[in-house]
């Protein structure tokens, strides 16, 4: 308290002027880095460059690959694709092709990229309306042609590239011949948007989004040849209203067209949209030939084979189908790209796909069990999500810095606290989450272990802190010849698995070293090349380390408890609150950082976000029927608990030995048990429920039945003094119940029965055995339909888990209301 008492006396100390110097350099680096981010400078944290088309050449030796920052991408293609794979192979172990990149001048993204039938020559447009020409093998610049339309927002080449279809920021489609370096034709902005353009493969017809429908021109007279939209099976009938009054089906998109190809024959044109499906069209009627359904987001890319008879499209779902123009049936799935497909081709032999997408990469697949085999980066570095997170948060970090500081000169407590809590939780989330998608998991554990021991080590030889280090030091080095040794002798099938990385802390930080151990959780990256990609985070790590020390350290933190004019008193109680707060925020610290590391283990799994996305609204329905049934039985379980306490409670045997009957035999058999009884045994006693009802009553005279005990137990805390002080105030028995016993029994019985009601919301899942159609019903219907179990009960436990959250926090609340008279 001396310190307190003395706060201030000879102005801040030196340590405190230290945390003034790093929050300021931390505030200023952090808006210097935003401010030049959003401006387009070139510092900013590394990420891919999202790819938007791709093609491979007609003799598959070399796959281009247009990306977001006006580059084109090229790769020799292995001369042998692995057409299978067994259990030791490492995608990362692969060598990568040779690569080369063209790079545009603009730095639009390239819409479009061809080869020429012969494979001479590669076509590609860009953003900025310009078509490039580069010559096959060597890629020199052949000629530029400037469409002088502005800005596109799509573009499609022809198969021989001669033609080019362009889709302007205003809606207008201009279509231009490359080799004659004219213009051919404009057509005109519709009144419906936009989204995609396409060109057949001689160039003769150009396909345009129209809304939900399609629209067909010749590319030579700008003449529509043909529309393809909604409609009834029976003509007759002209609204959707209509259709489904006749119970016939409505056909075509619900939303608008995201995706078109035109067949090689000639004779389909497919449509993907925002509805998740791909509509396959009679070019030469306008008619639905078939349609598809497969995936669970938008359709944002399609091609057709050689032979017209097979189809792969690329969805928002992060997966790739073939699937069968014939019927639409999925033959393949191929899933593990990190964000929405661009580009989908057919590889080399019939034994491999080759797919692209907005996370950077271009991966290489078998078809017979959809392995990936190759996998080649346009830029290797983080995602782009985790790039823009980061812009944000030098943002909002840089201006509360300079906020914290101008509280911190001013001895205010309130930016202390907003510093710790700041730079402890906020790093979690921006560094952590990055971090796990290209690091060992348990090299990151057993960092933060290793930290916790070190910290741990320095509080504990304070005056001797070098030896301390020295010890631990020396500690984890003989943890890591430890570790190396049993690599030498263990069986491989342990160095397969992390147990290792938990015994030795240095081992678990070497971790990334040993090939044996490589678990990236997202991205299969060699080791050198996520060290290159996250040395940048770790540095930033080890400053907010820094930084967080010095103001976590006491002498700091005494300064600002309280105002340096307050009374010793005063400052006491303001040390007090100061305490609780500074438990909170680590307290939230950690659970920040444990439900990043769950985020982290949850994508492991290769979870269909679209598809969760897609039937979470159908899931949560039955979110309403849990807190009724919960909400119902809780009741009546209240009531029956009273009344059996009172029960046993009673000097009436008959009272007595019903309620210890009634307790007996509810809970010596088994919930599950007791439901299917009201169910199924309460018709043949002539009384039908329905299925909600019977649960209800099945949880709420099992629930009663333990709540009894917590009832009578309450109850019976309340001494016998209370009771005879009531009746000496001539208080009847009822009076002395209510006034007396029971409001103090509430008060006991309430973090008991709080806990009976988080359980009994989790209980009543059980309720599902009996059709009734709450939340494990909702998700374990969905699930079993799809084989998708994982996914549905996921959000199902998601949602228990908030409920729970919330009750703790609204228990704990009441108990403190309830307990209030205690405290003063």
């Amino acid at each position: 308290m001396a310190a307190l008492d003395d706060k201030g006396a000879q102005g801040p100390p030196r340590l405190v002027k230290v945390l003034w110097i790093l929050v300021a350099i931390t505030a200023a680096l952090s808006l210097l880095y935003a401010i030049q981010y959003y401006l387009g400078g070139p510092i900013r944290l590394s990420v891919v460059s999202e790819i938007k088309s791709l093609d491979l050449s007609p003799d598959g030796t070399q796959l281009a690959a247009g990306n977001s920052e006006g580059k084109v991408d090229v790769w020799a293609v292995a001369a042998e694709i692995p057409t299978s794979v067994d259990k030791d192979f490492q995608v990362a172990d692969e060598e990568p092709w040779p690569k080369q990149t063209l790079a545009i001048g603009s730095g639009e993204p390239v819409w479009a990229t061809t080869f020429t039938p012969d494979g001479g020559t590669l076509v590609a447009a860009a953003g900025d309306g310009i078509i490039r020409t580069w010559s096959v093998p060597d890629y020199a610049l052949l000629e530029e042609h400037d469409l002088q339309v502005g800005s596109l927002d799509d573009a499609a080449l022809s198969e021989n590239g001669q033609y080019l279809a362009a889709l302007a920021e205003d809606g207008t489609i201009h279509i231009f011949d490359r080799l004659a370096g004219q213009s051919v034709q404009t057509i005109g902005a519709g009144d419906e948007p936009r989204l995609v353009v396409a060109i057949n493969a001689d160039g003769t017809l150009i396909a345009a989004g129209w809304g939900s429908g399609v629209q067909v021109w010749n590319a030579q007279t700008g003449e529509q040849v043909q529309t393809m939209e909604t409609y009834c099976e029976d003509p007759t009938l002209t609204t959707e209203e209509a259709c489904d009054d006749a119970r016939e089906d409505w056909l075509g998109h619900d939303e608008e067209v995201t995706a078109l190809a035109f067949s090689p024959d000639g004779e389909l044109l497919a449509s993907g949209s925002a509805d998740t499906t791909v509509m396959f069209w009679e070019l030469e009627t306008g008619d639905l030939a078939s349609d598809s359904v497969g995936h669970w987001a938008t359709v944002t890319t399609m091609t057709f084979s050689e032979d017209s008879a097979m189809m792969l499209s690329g969805g928002a779902d992060y997966k790739t189908r073939d699937l069968r123009v014939a019927g639409g049936k999925s033959t393949a799935y191929f899933e593990g790209h990190l964000s929405n497909i661009q580009g989908v081709v057919y590889g080399p032999s019939d034994a491999s796909i080759i797919t692209a997408g907005d996370d950077g990469s271009v991966r290489v697949w078998e078809t017979a069990n959809q392995y990936l085999v190759h996998l080649e980066w346009s830029r290797v570095g983080l995602q782009p999500t985790w790039g823009r997170l980061f812009a944000i948060w030098m943002l909002i970090s840089g201006i509360l810095g300079f906020v914290a500081l101008y509280g911190l000169r001013r001895s205010a407590l309130w930016s202390h606290l907003l510093i710790l809590a700041m730079y402890l939780v906020g790093p979690i989330i921006v560094l952590g989450l990055p971090l796990l998608e290209v690091v060992n998991v348990w090299w990151l554990v057993s960092g933060a272990l290793g930290i916790f021991v070190l910290r741990f080590a320095l509080r504990r030889w304070q005056q001797r802190r070098w030896l301390a280090l020295i010890l631990v030091l020396v500690l984890w080095l003989c943890f890591a010849l430890v570790g190396f040794a049993l690599l030498r002798v263990c069986p491989e099938s342990w160095q397969e698995t992390p147990w290792l990385d938990l015994i030795f802390l240095l081992p678990g930080l070497l971790s990334p070293l040993w090939p044996p151990l490589h678990d990236f959780l997202i991205a299969p990256l060699s080791t050198m090349f996520a060290l290159r990609l996250i040395w940048p985070l770790l540095l930033l790590g080890a400053w907010y380390v820094v930084l967080l020390m010095v103001t976590t350290r006491e002498e700091g933190a005494v300064y600002y408890e309280a105002p340096q004019e307050a009374s010793l008193s005063e400052k006491i109680m303001v040390s007090q609150r100061t305490l609780k707060t500074r438990f909170g925020i680590f307290s939230l610290a950690v659970w920040v950082a444990l439900l990043v590391l769950l985020f982290s283990i949850l994508r492991k799994f290769n979870l269909d976000i679209a598809f969760m996305a897609n039937w979470l609204e159908f899931i949560m329905r039955g979110s309403y029927i849990t807190l009724v049934v919960s909400a119902a039985s809780i009741v009546l379980a209240t009531i029956l608990a009273l009344l059996g306490a009172l029960g046993r409670l009673s000097k009436n045997p008959i009272a007595n030995a019903g309620s210890g009957f009634y307790i007996s035999l509810i809970r010596g058999t088994p919930l599950l048990v007791q439901i299917y009884i009201w169910y199924l045994g309460l018709p043949r006693l002539g009384i039908v429920l329905p299925p909600i009802w019977a649960g209800i009553l099945a949880l709420g005279v099992n629930y009663g039945a333990y709540m009894t005990e917590i009832f009578r137990a309450g109850i019976q805390a309340v001494s016998i003094g209370q009771r005879e002080a009531a009746q000496a105030l001539g208080m009847t028995g009822g009076q002395t119940f209510r006034r007396i016993i029971l409001p103090q029994a509430f008060r006991i019985v309430i973090p008991p029965i709080g806990n009976q009601f988080i359980a009994m919301m989790k209980d009543s899942s059980l309720v599902s055995v009996m059709a009734v159609q709450e939340l494990t019903w909702s998700a374990n219907k969905v699930g079993r339909q799809y084989f998708r179990g994982m996914e549905t009960f996921i959000i199902a436990a998601a949602f228990y888990w908030i409920l729970t959250v919330i009750f703790q926090l609204l228990q704990g609340r009441l108990e403190e209301y309830m307990a209030r008279g205690e405290r003063r």
